[in-house]
């Protein structure tokens, strides 16, 4: 053990090591700060701060200071924090007073990490055990599910230090599309997706035990080890379907389609805020062209349909009871009760029979109606009447030969049940015989007759001129042209305003950069001028200390030479009394050794000497 000749601990910073290190903060990082006023209603910019999480000793503290100045504020986080991240770099939170504050992060990333710092902080209990924190909620919309396929975007941090989430991320995607399973996502980030709504973020903390699929492959996306990564649902294409709908027929396919093709572009509408809303108002307006010139050309249909049934009635004299027979449709008892309810009025629109008749078939079949069905593509329709076309032809055909025999001789009435009879005794005759059956049956009576072979040549004209308009568009085209002009127009309408806001946001950044520069202009001038006046003061304290030092340097010379002269002046007063003692001492012509010499010589000098140094330390040298 070393005593107090160690000289170490008279060394600067012996004890060094000893000193407590600052712990390391979970965030630390620039951000541009601003805060909401109640008053106005907007937000005010405070500049640019450094925005710190770190744990003290007993709490986790959250710290926005600038260097070399007072903090902005300061509070310990705790379990209930409104961290709300929107638009991958802003975040809005507010403090325990109730102030609500903005921050703009550098970039995505940056704002990332910390929203990864805050959820692992938040939610992780234990290093092995999955959790998520949710960032941005959105109430609306249908909640995630398996199976589903979503566009996602994600930041994937690897943890080489729990809690700590360091940059730069180690994978991310600003546009991923997947479908929400194990077989294609990690199975710890399967779990913690569910619930979750399109534009809604997640923090999710996956260990590394459950960063492989469900067979137990790896996903290059995903490395194995602790991950966290935040995740935000841009769009699922299963929002909007029903849970559990059986497969219709051909004439609700296009009410289903358009269902779901609304809901998916409602999705897409809730995920783009103004920009989505903007896109809704013309898709809306597209819908409505469409809409327009669907149901333009079914009134047309209908108006056909009820004309033709009116030459029927008109000229049902020469046509026999077998085609009324055959036309009543055969019942089911167990549907007797929809049947009568099925039953058109003769006052009813043939527009309204017909949704009336698809709602009713899909009720039956147990699928989910909607009496607004949107109707599909311009492409998809023009599909949907070439197949109804040719399907309609094919039944004719069908028709023509079940209603007569090899001989062309009309075939026997098929049998009718009671209730049917009764019914069609009670009902008035009408007859809905197709007119190319009600030709045919004509030209079979009369084989001779010269206007049958003229209906057959009008006949297979139609036909050629149906398979013309279905290739080249049909007569139909001319307003599918003037939807997709007025779309157009409206297309063009809507950029021009989208310019006029983006030069009114660019005006609006100008003006609110220039009252920056000018308050930071402020800033500086005050700034100047108290580094002026500080610079004042120390130059007068330096000329002050200039005339000091040139005075000390005066009395230094000066005492310098009195205490060269008083020495001197000494010296020689020491000499001359030496001097004469020695001569009274030694007389002269005496002998003398070398002893005696020396003892007396000594014995003097000791004597003046002594007596010298007495007025050397009363009077000093100078």
């Amino acid at each position: 053990m070393r005593g107090i000749d160690n000289t170490d601990i008279f060394k600067h910073g012996s004890n060094a090591s000893k000193k407590v290190q600052p712990p390391r903060p979970y965030i630390n990082t620039y951000v541009n700060v601003s805060e909401y006023n109640a008053q106005t209603r907007q937000m005010q910019n405070q500049g640019r701060f450094i925005l710190a999480v770190s744990r003290q000793s007993q709490s986790t503290n959250l710290t926005v200071y600038r260097a070399g100045a007072h903090n902005l504020y300061s509070f310990d986080l705790s379990r209930n924090i409104n961290w709300n991240l929107q638009n991958q770099i802003y975040v809005y939170i507010t403090d325990p007073k109730g102030v609500q504050w903005l921050y703009q992060f550098q970039d995505g990333a940056a704002a990332a990490q910390a929203t990864a710092a805050i959820g692992i902080l938040m939610s992780v209990k234990k290093s092995t055990e999955a959790a998520y924190y949710d960032a941005n909620v959105v109430k609306t919309g249908r909640q995630l599910q398996l199976n589903d396929t979503i566009t996602f975007s994600y930041y994937c941090f690897a943890i080489s230090t729990f809690p700590f989430i360091e940059l730069p991320p180690t994978s991310g995607e600003t546009d991923c599309v997947s479908q929400v399973n194990g077989s294609h996502l990690p199975v710890g980030l399967v779990t913690n997706m569910i619930g979750m709504t399109a534009g809604s973020t997640r923090t999710i903390y996956v260990p590394a035990a459950k960063t492989t699929l469900e067979g137990g492959q790896k996903d290059a996306r995903f490395p194995q080890s602790n991950l966290m990564v935040v995740l935000t649902i841009k769009s699922n294409s299963n929002e909007g379907q029903a849970q559990s709908v059986p497969a219709f027929d051909g004439n609700t396919a296009v009410d289903s389609y358009g269902s779901n093709d609304r809901s998916r572009r409602q999705s897409e509408v809730s995920a783009g805020g103004n920009d989505g809303r903007r896109r809704s108002e013309v898709i809306l307006m597209e819908e409505t062209t469409i809409t327009s010139s669907n149901k333009n050309r079914r009134q047309s249909e209908a108006v056909s349909i009820s004309n033709r049934r009116t030459s029927d009635v008109s000229s049902r004299s020469g046509v026999s009871d077998v085609s009324d027979a055959e036309e009543i449709p055969k019942l089911d008892p167990s549907q007797s009760d929809q049947s009568t309810t099925d039953d058109r009025s003769p006052d009813m629109d043939p527009e309204e029979y017909e949704r009336n008749a698809k709602l009713a078939r899909i009720r039956k079949l147990g699928g989910v109606a909607s009496a607004f069905a949107m109707p599909p593509a311009l492409g998809s329709a023009l599909e949907e009447r070439r197949r109804a076309s040719i399907s309609s032809e094919e039944r004719s055909k069908q028709s023509d030969s079940d209603h007569t025999h090899d001989s062309g001789i009309p075939r026997a009435s098929a049998s009718v049940s009671p209730s049917q009879s009764r019914r069609a005794s009670e009902s008035p005759r009408i007859t809905t015989t197709r007119p190319n059956e009600r030709r045919f049956s004509e030209a079979t009576q009369n084989p001779l007759s010269k206007g049958s072979n003229e209906d057959h040549l009008t006949e297979l004209e139609k036909r050629i001129n149906r398979k013309l308009d279905l290739i080249t568009g049909g007569p139909g085209s001319n307003d599918v042209m003037r939807g997709v002009s007025c779309m157009a127009a409206q297309l063009q309408a809507r950029i021009e305003e989208i310019d006029d806001l983006k030069r009114e946001l660019d005006e609006c950044r100008t003006g609110r950069s220039s009252g920056e520069s000018f308050r930071e202009l402020e800033t500086i001038k005050r700034e100047t001028d108290q580094l002026r006046r500080e610079n004042r003061q120390l130059e007068q304290r330096v000329t002050d200390n200039e005339k000091r030092i040139k005075n000390l340097n005066k009395q230094y010379t000066e005492n310098s030479e009195n205490a060269i002269n008083r020495e001197k002046n000494i010296i020689k007063k020491l000499m001359g009394n030496a001097f004469e003692d020695i001569s009274s001492i030694f007389e002269e012509g005496s002998e003398y050794d070398g002893s005696e010499v020396s003892d007396q010589l000594y014995a003097v000098l000791r004597k003046h000497a002594f007596a010298a140094m007495d007025d050397i330390n009363k009077n000093g040298l100078f």
